[in-house]
């Protein structure tokens, strides 16, 4: 194995690391990247390497900065911390049952706080700077929706 393929191996795993520590499946990446889902399995496995462009979207997506994904100190590790993740799937399942029913509880709630929200955001002394602060927290509410759907 030349240098070329132990890098893109390397960088495989460090992206599924990432991507698994996000809880993000392979089929979300691809979507989010704007790239067919074999590809991903593909540049997890060290057979291809993304482009500069997709490089930073990896980035922005598993919430590192391009440089991390390039740091292999602890592969190793990470790897050792993957396959325990599969072994707590069973847990997972269970936590997630719990998550449903908090879910519920705020479906119900729902037409109330879209009142709320409403009645807030037709206010008049609503600032430039709680506008910012409400989509500064959309967006992170976001992130973390794409990070716990599964």
């Amino acid at each position: 194995m030349n240098e070329a393929d132990s890098l893109k191996k390397k960088f495989g795993c460090r992206v599924k690391y990432l991507r698994k520590m996000n809880k993000i499946t392979q089929e979300q990446l691809s979507g989010l990247i704007h790239i067919e889902p074999p590809n991903i399995s593909k540049m997890e496995k060290g057979v291809h390497f993304p482009s500069p462009r997709n490089i930073e979207k990896l980035a922005e997506i598993l919430q590192v900065e391009v440089k991390d994904l390039f740091d292999f100190d602890n592969l190793k590790e990470n790897l050792s911390q993957l396959s325990s993740l599969k072994k707590n799937k069973r847990v997972d399942k269970g936590e997630k049952k719990n998550d449903d029913v908090s879910s519920n509880k705020l479906e119900n709630n729902k037409d109330e706080l879209l009142r709320d929200i409403s009645d807030f955001l037709n206010h008049s002394n609503v600032t430039y700077n709680d506008l910012l602060f409400i989509y500064d927290f959309i967006q992170s509410f976001k992130s973390y929706r794409i990070k716990q759907s599964k």
